[in-house]
């Protein structure tokens, strides 16, 4: 099992009614400024920020604490997303002809790294919502 101790993580995890309350306005700060045209390009060009600091809670806050396993499996949906979304770019077969502005940062294969970190967190996230639904074992 992977344990991230440091007095940093330690502290958070200890105020995680703080940290959340932070989330909470962090994203909400983000929706207007997306909103408000004056705004809105300074905050396409904080997406990149937002899906970090998501990604470091979800490593920080993941219960029970990541394990190889978990590494390994979050490894895979990075690498696997990201070479999907970069064959989809070249060829246009997957998705359709799209193109990837500015906002998501540094890109490879004409493709945003940042892509790789979104479908972590998608995948994730999906995978909590489903498990929260009863299983029938008919």
């Amino acid at each position: 099992m992977i344990k991230i101790n440091t007095s940093i993580t330690g502290r958070l995890v200890n105020e995680e009614k703080k940290v959340k309350i932070f989330l909470i306005i962090f994203f909400m700060v983000g929706i207007t400024g997306f909103a408000l045209p004056v705004t809105s390009n300074f905050f396409t060009h904080l997406t990149p920020v937002a899906l970090l600091l998501s990604v470091a809670a979800l490593i920080i806050f993941h219960k029970p604490a990541i394990t190889l396993k978990t590494s390994l499996i979050f490894l895979l949906i990075f690498v696997l997303s990201f070479l999907i979304e970069a064959a989809g770019v070249r060829s246009g077969l997957i998705f359709g002809s799209y193109v990837y502005g500015r906002g998501l940062g540094l890109k490879l294969i004409d493709t945003p790294l940042m892509i790789g970190i979104n479908w972590l967190l998608l995948v994730y996230c999906t995978n909590i919502i489903v498990r929260s639904f009863p299983v029938s074992s008919r």
